[in-house]
């Protein structure tokens, strides 16, 4: 996690060294993830022949996505996420191609529906549903047309990819009146994980415990756990950022972590050369706290990196206007 502390101060002194904005690459990183999934989904399906018998699964398909690409399923998804923003609010991408960033979406949308991580889906219908509604300046009729073809490739996704049925049919089950246990469906026991969480925040919510404490406690409630319930249960970890920050450092603490977060939608909402909001900054910044909200996310180097790189490369970006002077530059005068 020092990357958290250590970006700040490396990412100011990198840009001044360059002329060029950073975000004439990240089209790039959208490329790159069409390729990378492309060549993965292709080892995965490699690798589903050659088991006997076939299985077809989400469990099977995830874990050996996750095997063979080296990263869980939820950080993949915020890759898939940014490199969805890229293309919808990138101009540099319309160069290429009138139609080249449609393309590029729609396969990333089906390398999402395949894994199926379930905040990521909800992250990209955020996505294009405020893109929709707020940014869209096109007729009624047509935007009632997009609607109505979005909904249809949904419909037919459900119909048509087993992993995507799979893990719908999971939530679904968790409204049912049997939504069957915390073994078979894994979000029953996001309950218990959940439920797990409130109990050891209710005993420290004020100072908290710090983070070798609330593992080792973590460990001691699945331990008992698994004696009561008769079935092995591994350790987890609090899968929510807010919670776990809350139970390591108390209120002070998860103060603290929100603030970081106001810092950077303060500055997304006025980044941009015309005073409006810096779409791909604010997109970056709501797709990482609505994943510390069932992820604990800075558990793992992928979403250290991922936050501290990101959210650090906007904030300190110094956008250029057509008079050669930056933004930063103009308001300071201004402000004189």
């Amino acid at each position: 996690k020092v990357s958290l502390l250590v970006m700040p101060f490396v990412i100011p002194l990198a840009l001044r060294l360059s002329r060029h904005s950073f975000r004439e690459e990240l089209r790039y990183f959208a490329i790159a993830n069409v390729l990378h999934g492309l060549l993965v989904n292709l080892l995965v399906l490699f690798d589903g022949a050659a088991s006997s018998p076939l299985k077809i699964d989400h469990v099977f398909y995830r874990t050996a996505f996750e095997s063979i690409a080296g990263i869980h399923p939820t950080y993949y998804g915020l890759y898939i996420c940014l490199s969805l923003t890229v293309l919808l609010y990138d101009p540099q991408m319309r160069i290429w191609h009138r139609y080249a960033p449609a393309v590029l979406q729609v396969i990333l949308l089906l390398y999402l529906l395949l894994l199926s991580p379930k905040i990521s889906l909800m992250i990209a219908l955020l996505l294009y549903a405020g893109h929709f509604v707020f940014v869209m300046r096109i007729k009624a009729v047509r935007k009632l047309l997009l609607l109505l073809a979005s909904l249809s490739v949904m419909v037919l996704s459900y119909f048509t990819i087993p992993f995507f049925y799979q893990r719908i049919h999971e939530v679904a089950r968790l409204l049912s009146s049997d939504p069957g246990n915390a073994i078979d469906n894994s979000m029953v026991f996001r309950k218990v994980i959940l439920q797990t969480d409130l109990n050891l925040l209710h005993q420290s919510w004020l100072t908290g415990m710090g983070p070798a404490r609330l593992q080792q406690n973590l460990d001691m409630a699945y331990l008992y756990l698994s004696g009561v319930s008769g079935v092995p249960v591994s350790s987890y970890n609090t899968h929510n950022e807010y919670l776990n920050q809350w139970i390591c450092f108390g209120m002070a603490g998860l103060l603290y972590f929100l603030f970081i977060f106001y810092i950077h939608l303060k500055r997304s909402m006025g980044k941009s050369l015309d005073g409006k909001p810096d779409l791909i900054y604010l997109s970056c910044c709501l797709m990482i706290m609505i994943s510390c909200m069932t992820e604990n996310l800075f558990s793992r180097q992928h979403g250290v990196l991922f936050a501290a790189l990101l959210l650090n490369l906007f904030y300190y970006e110094q956008r250029v206007s057509t008079s050669g002077r930056s933004v930063s530059a103009d308001r300071l005068n201004g402000n004189k």
